[in-house]
């Protein structure tokens, strides 16, 4: 397995910005503020920036795992294993840590549920369970899952039949289990950043796929639901627009910080909630982002 090791600054700018917004200002304002007070236009600017920021995270990860050349079977157990390494045991103990958390303190609002919802965020499969998404980690079950399918997308070379199949499977298997159609969503950004590094050009052809799929989907969907066509459109010019933006300041930033918080970017996600969880608890405050 041969990986291209070159990094881009403007990619770490666009990492670090992103969780600078999840973390800093979007869960701070649930604990900070009421949301329900503030005006439409700011919750729909807010709504949108949360998408983008997410989609861009997302993206980033495909472009990033992109660089894998899977050739032989041994390829895809080397993969799982460096991923395994690389990511599982920080996603375990910020998961088991708040389900532990959330026994000793009797509150299954601000932790997990149950251990079926621990163990199917764990394994990657809480977006195909009505209901099941715990709050944050829900972001992290679903890249777990796309790691999953990443070295069978791979495999010999990524091919469209492929991506056609697991994006149909994703699709059928939420709309059977009513569950996070989030997945989908996100799922079209992770695919589109293997595509870049494997220099799959994204045709006119493709793109009025993409588009068409997205418009049948958003079909009987409320305008507020993130599976709308207005909403994709409206995300990926906000990806552009960012990547735009950072491409420009990436040489006028200090680019040591730059990289401490891009390469830190997974771990403040991952426990993040831990301190706001706790500072909410001591501090009987009144307002938390139950819904990211």
């Amino acid at each position: 397995m041969e990986k291209n090791i070159n990094r881009l600054v403007y990619i770490d700018l666009v990492r670090a910005i992103a969780i600078f917004y999840i973390v800093a200002i979007l869960h701070s304002l649930g604990f900070l503020f009421n949301q329900d007070l503030m005006p439409i236009p700011l919750k729909h600017l807010v709504e949108s920036l949360t998408d983008t920021n997410l989609a861009l995270f997302t993206y980033i990860s495909g472009w990033f795992l992109g660089k894998y050349k899977i050739i032989y079977i041994y390829d895809i157990k080397y993969f799982y294993l460096k991923r395994l390494y690389r990511f599982f045991p920080l996603f375990f103990i910020a998961c088991f840590s708040m389900y532990i958390a959330g026994l000793l303190l009797n509150n299954d609002t601000l932790w997990f549920r149950d251990i079926i919802q621990l163990i199917s965020t764990l394994t990657g499969i809480s977006g195909f369970i009505k209901d099941g998404q715990p709050a944050t980690f829900w972001y992290m079950s679903m890249i777990m899952l796309f790691y999953m399918l990443t070295p069978l997308l791979l495999y010999q070379r990524l091919r469209l039949y492929k991506i056609a199949v697991a994006f149909i499977s994703i699709t059928t298997l939420i709309v059977i289990t009513e569950g996070d159609k989030r997945i989908i969503f996100y799922f079209v950004f992770y695919i589109l950043g293997l595509m870049q590094i494997q220099h799959i050009i994204l045709n006119k052809v493709i793109l009025f796929v993409i588009g068409l799929l997205f418009f049948i989907l958003s079909i009987g969907f409320n305008i507020t639901d993130i599976l709308t066509f207005n909403n994709f459109i409206i995300v990926c010019l906000g990806c552009i627009f960012e990547f735009s933006v950072c491409a420009i300041l990436c040489n006028r930033i200090n680019q040591k910080l730059i990289n401490v918080v891009a390469y830190s970017s997974m771990s403040v996600y991952l426990f993040h909630r831990h301190v706001f969880a706790f500072a909410k608890m001591l501090s009987n405050g009144d307002f938390w982002p139950l819904w990211y």
